[in-house]
């Protein structure tokens, strides 16, 4: 019986070197393997899943996982997570396609029936491996509402594009919004509060500049301020440069008080004096003022309107001046 028993076990023994060892005279455990390179080295052939860890019951809450902890002194390194693929066998590997995929991180969850994929993070060739080409992509994909099958929603190419709700960002940032018969919401950027209003002058909600020239394109600040060619706008709108429009308009005040009956027009004379004293019309800002202020586009069209007001006023009291004058001529003539 004794004889019979120590067979079984050096059968068993033998079974288990040939496939797998623990643990070898290093340390490391193979399991597949009877040189295992690595802590533990699983080596299998035509298997999906190597490796579960699950919690089964539990009337707690537990956190089943896989920690990684390096402890390195005064050495350099750190933990990391490595997934690789590559086409052939292990002794005879073959180069990666684009049509390959080089790795996926995958979450699920059970929907009482079975488990499904919710959403992925994967890893994507962009072309083929070569030994000076290894370009990539990142592609991040989730599950849309009241469905059960997940799709691409961001991806960040190998030049750094990113691309949302596209597959080939052009830009280093691409945003393509779907067709909608419902409100679309494109972007948004809520600041909680910036506390004082002096910090909100300080802060901004978008800029855009030339880090090289120095050069601020657009600029958006914190008290809603937007400032194009100007990192510092004094009103809601400051623009450092000439602006084209096919239309603007304004919201003012206007000057058809001119034309009633209380309102006192200057004579001539007093407005002779005025400009020969000020160079420049009364109610119209000087040339200096202007050039150290500019000028209020709505404000200064209603002075200039209330100038022609009172122009025309003066030519009708010049022309019945005329007329009277050519009545006078016309009776001595007779």
């Amino acid at each position: 019986m004794k004889k019979i028993t120590v067979i079984i076990f050096c059968l068993m023994a033998l079974y288990t070197q040939a496939q797998s060892t623990f643990p070898t005279m290093g340390g490391n455990v193979g399991i597949g393997t009877l040189a295992p390179i690595a802590d533990l080295h699983i080596s299998r052939v035509n298997t999906g899943t190597s490796i579960i860890v699950e919690n089964t019951a539990s009337s707690s809450s537990l956190y089943p996982g896989i920690s990684i902890n390096n402890y390195q002194g005064s050495n350099t390194g750190h933990p990391y997570i490595m997934l690789s693929n590559a086409g052939g066998s292990k002794s005879s590997p073959s180069d990666v396609n684009s049509s390959d995929l080089l790795g996926a991180i995958i979450f699920g969850g059970h929907n009482g029936t079975d488990i499904i994929q919710a959403a992925r993070i994967q890893c994507v060739p962009e072309s083929k491996f070569t030994k000076t080409n290894a370009a990539s992509a990142i592609i991040f994909s989730t599950t849309n509402p009241n469905t059960i099958n997940y799709n691409e929603k961001m991806r960040i190419t190998g030049v750094g594009n990113v691309g949302i709700g596209t597959t080939n960002p052009e830009e280093n940032l691409t945003l393509s919004i779907p067709r909608s018969s419902t409100q679309i919401k494109a972007m948004g950027i809520d600041v909680k509060t910036f506390g004082t209003a002096a910090n909100a002058k300080n802060s901004y909600y978008f800029r855009c500049t030339d880090a090289e020239a120095g050069a601020t394109a657009f600029y958006v600040r914190g008290d809603g301020n937007v400032g194009i060619g100007t990192a510092n706008p004094s009103q809601r709108l400051a623009v450092n440069g000439t602006i084209q429009a096919k239309e603007i308009i304004v919201n003012t005040g206007w000057s058809d008080f001119v034309f009633d009956n209380t309102y006192k027009l200057r004579p001539l004379t007093e407005v002779e004096q005025f400009v020969k004293t000020n160079k420049h019309l009364p109610e119209i800002p000087s040339q200096k003022e202007v050039e150290k202020n500019g000028v209020q586009l709505g404000d200064i069209s209603s002075k200039l309107l209330m100038k022609i007001e009172e122009l025309t006023l003066y030519i009708i009291e010049q022309n019945k001046k005329i007329n009277n004058l050519e009545n006078i001529i016309k009776k001595s003539n007779l």
